[in-house]
């Protein structure tokens, strides 16, 4: 038994009398092995009596990620699957409550939830923190109020288990303390046969100076036998790493677009084994029972090159000359075919002058090779020079984006295909040019000193409408928004996070090359996000996580009659910085006004260019050129 650390006096002493852990190799003294059995002939209805029954392996479970936009009822099913595999004990990897509030009461009533699942449940469970548990020092209070420390240890079996926390602080951090106390806790268990590291975020994925004390607890870990746990990313991938396994698991119930096994995106549990070889893994999902080897680095490096589709839309520039030919591109670096079936068939809704011949097209990228396809979309001849009638600043799209759909595959070597269906839709037009170099704006949330807001947000009948208008000063990019709404949910209403109305708004100026492509909901380092809410206070900046902006941005609101009027002026140079360019010469953009009219309700949307992340986005739409 490994004897107490002072800096959690009597855990291990409290866990090994609940649960009854011994060290030995051996049974409780209590059950009995009995095997008799008889045959009355040399053939026997048996393979071998070597039964599985060594008295060191044991079976727990592990549950991952609940939260980060939960799925009511998820979570709560798992444990009732975990009651009926009966294993010895659960773990969990982290963010197990909404969190990130400071409202105490918020917060005890979202664990009295989470602590609710366990009525009726007879099995151990061993917490670990994540960011959405542990996100501010009222959280962390909390915890210790509930539930004692945030890291902490103790050996079952003579297996040492390491429950650690990634928040420790601050984000993605490992305390000084915390080292120390692993170390001694290491120490002190040196003869454990495994040891077993829990903890939210997998800092190893992380630059060094981006995760403060991971390195070192890392190596504390070298020349013993050891497996590593994780979650936080939503998506499940086996890495091994200094020859040893580092698992980041899926979800338990937490936000996912549910891809499946091919995408490592699914909610599971896993089942451990505990053998003198390790942990052996089965991740158990509601239609059946994968091995650890569900989605691995491999499987990632093939998924990535099926998916890799780099689609341009057909653009001109507003003076007519080409910025982009209609194609894709796709490249096979693996050293088998790559199946390729296009069609680009239904061409009826694209807006004059444009026309296009349907095409169908099946081949195979050669292993090692890159090939490029274009589609026939062209002007009609009477449009002149440059082939497209220009658009109008604020004029929507009065034409339909031409339809895509791509099939990648690749047929692996056990004969099993692998196999992907995509589905674009791409602009066919020209982009947009920003108005006259503004004179006089003042971001004071008043827009009475705009001459126009010429964009519109359409009214889909469930969210209202908003106008807005865009302009490029010497050093800022500007933007004026006027949203009509008869209820207004400010952000200093007691209702819930993100249960207010706002607006949001992406801006991507990478490279055109790079922007063209559809975006994914979560991944914020390709484009600028803002979340901007109207508020009680008036001229007050009110955006979601206002410090991870330059200073120098500027941001102010105000109730009016009907609705609400923002201004924003956002740093060029940050943009820029942003996008990794020299210079801002074009960029993406996306408005999308969110509608609260009850808090308790549903959400409702409209948005000027459908939101990049959402299938139905068109390639290459809302563009426009920096002059």
């Amino acid at each position: 038994m490994s004897r107490c650390l002072p800096a959690v006096p009597n855990l291990a002493v409290l866990l090994l009398a609940a649960l009854g852990l011994s060290c030995a190799h051996g049974p409780r003294d209590e059950v009995q092995l009995v095997r008799r059995i008889t045959a009355d002939g040399e053939q026997t209805p048996w393979t071998h009596l070597e039964f599985a029954d060594d008295p060191a392996e044991f079976q727990f479970l592990i549950v991952t990620d609940r939260t980060g936009g939960h799925r009511p009822g998820v979570f709560p099913e798992a444990l009732r699957k975990a009651e009926l595999l009966r294993p010895e004990f659960i773990l969990s990897v982290g963010d197990l409550i909404e969190g990130y509030s400071e409202d105490r009461a918020r917060v005890e009533e979202e664990w009295d939830e989470f602590e609710g699942f366990f009525e009726g449940l007879d099995i151990p469970f061993f917490y670990v923190g994540g960011n959405h548990d542990l996100s501010n020092e009222v959280m962390a209070e909390i915890w210790r109020e509930r539930f004692g420390p945030s890291y902490y240890h103790f050996v079952y079996r003579s297996v040492l288990f390491l429950c650690a926390n990634s928040e420790d602080g601050q984000p993605n951090r490992i305390s000084p303390e915390q080292v120390d106390y692993f170390r001694r806790a290491l120490e002190e268990n040196a003869d454990a046969r495994w040891t077993l590291l829990f903890l939210h975020k997998p800092l190893w994925v992380y630059e060094a100076e981006e995760a403060p004390g991971w390195a070192e607890l890392e190596e504390l870990l070298m020349g013993r036998d050891y497996t590593v746990f994780a979650g936080h990313f939503h998506q499940y991938r086996k890495h091994v790493r200094r020859d040893r396994r580092y698992f980041v698991l899926a979800t338990c119930g937490g936000v996912s677009s549910l891809r499946g096994p091919d995408r490592g995106e699914f909610d599971h549990v896993v089942w451990a084994t505990m053998t003198d070889e390790g942990p052996r893994v089965s991740n158990l999902m509601l239609d059946g029972i994968w091995d650890e080897d569900v989605f691995t680095e491999r499987s990632a490096e093939l998924v990535r090159q099926l998916v890799d589709l780099r689609v341009t839309p057909r653009l001109c520039r507003p003076d007519g000359s080409l910025l982009a030919e209609a194609g894709f591109r796709l490249s096979n670096e693996e050293a088998i075919p790559m199946r390729v079936v296009a069609r680009a068939e239904d061409h009826s809704g694209l807006a004059e002058p444009w026309h296009a011949e349907p095409w169908v097209l099946k081949t195979e990228v050669p292993p090692d090779s890159v090939m490029m396809f274009a589609l026939p979309v062209a002007a009609s001849p009477r449009t002149g020079a440059g082939g497209v009638r220009r658009t109008g600043v604020g004029e929507a799209p009065d034409g339909a984006p031409l339809a895509l759909s791509v099939t990648t595959g690749f047929e692996l070597e056990d004969h099993r295909p692998l196999e992907f269906e995509h589905d674009f839709r791409l602009e066919v037009g020209a982009v947009r040019e920003l108005p006259e170099r503004p004179t006089g704006l003042v971001v004071d949330g008043d827009l009475s000193d705009w001459a126009a807001l010429k964009f519109e947000v359409a009214d889909t009948g469930s969210a209202g409408r908003a106008r807005f208008g865009l302009a490029m000063g010497d050093s800022m990019l500007y933007l004026g928004v006027r949203a009509e709404d008869d209820r207004v949910i400010h952000v200093d209403d007691d209702v819930p996070r993100w249960h207010h109305d706002h607006v949001e708004v992406r801006i991507d100026t990478r490279p055109f090359a790079e922007r063209r492509l559809i975006h994914s909901q979560w991944d914020l380092r390709t484009y600028v996000f803002l979340a901007l809410f109207p508020a009680r206070e008036e001229e007050s900046e009110q955006m979601w996580e206002r410090a991870n902006y330059p200073e120098a941005l500027r941001m102010a609101q105000r109730t009016i009659r009907g609705g609400y009027e923002m201004e924003l002026a956002v740093p060029i140079a940050y943009l820029a910085e942003r996008g990794d360019v020299e210079r801002l010469e074009g960029f993406s953009f996306n408005l999308t006004l969110i509608d609260w009219d009850d808090p308790e309700g549903e959400e409702r949307t409209a948005s000027w260019q459908t939101p990049w992340h959402l299938e139905e986005a068109a390639v290459g739409a809302g563009g426009f050129e920096v002059r």
